[in-house]
């Protein structure tokens, strides 16, 4: 008796749909796990507003300010339409900052937005390149405010 005590036996074979079972029950439990992430109630939190076109708007209007303090009307006239051009190309994540009048009138007729830019390029064009004209820099400031303040 004390021998049979020692004795090792083999380890009993298990059937093999045994390992169907494990792979089923893994299975479910994964799809459990999925489902319960998948519909939990998450708390959304109220975004932030966007406030990024009113930085861009302050900061234009800052740049036509300091534009005013040219050394020379025409020079100042020029400094306001760049800066009214950078205002809307940063804001369309476009080129108009880079366009001529010719491309801007070609992208207003894509996007009606611009119409009013166009126009305001269009109008000042005399005042920044024309020798011939006087150019008033407060007048095309005032212009390139409103474009700014309009653009929505």
């Amino acid at each position: 008796m004390p021998g049979e005590l020692l004795e090792l036996q083999p380890p009993v074979a298990l059937a093999w749909w045994w390992w169907l079972v494990v792979a089923g029950l893994v299975l479910v439990a994964a799809v459990l796990v999925f489902v319960t992430f998948r519909l939990w109630p998450t708390t959304r939190t109220a975004a932030a507003p966007d406030d990024s076109l009113a930085e861009v708007r302050s900061q234009a209007l800052q740049a036509i300010t300091s534009a005013l303090e040219a050394p020379t009307p025409r020079l100042a006239c020029q400094r306001v339409v760049a800066a009214v051009k950078g205002f809307i190309g940063t804001v369309t994540d476009g080129d108009a900052d880079y366009s001529s009048l010719a491309q801007l009138n070609w992208a207003a007729r894509r996007d009606p937005r611009l119409e009013r830019v166009t126009a305001f390029v269009a109008g000042t064009q005399a005042a920044c390149f024309d020798p011939a004209v006087s150019p008033d820099a407060e007048s095309v400031a005032e212009q390139g405010r409103e474009v700014i303040l309009a653009w929505r």
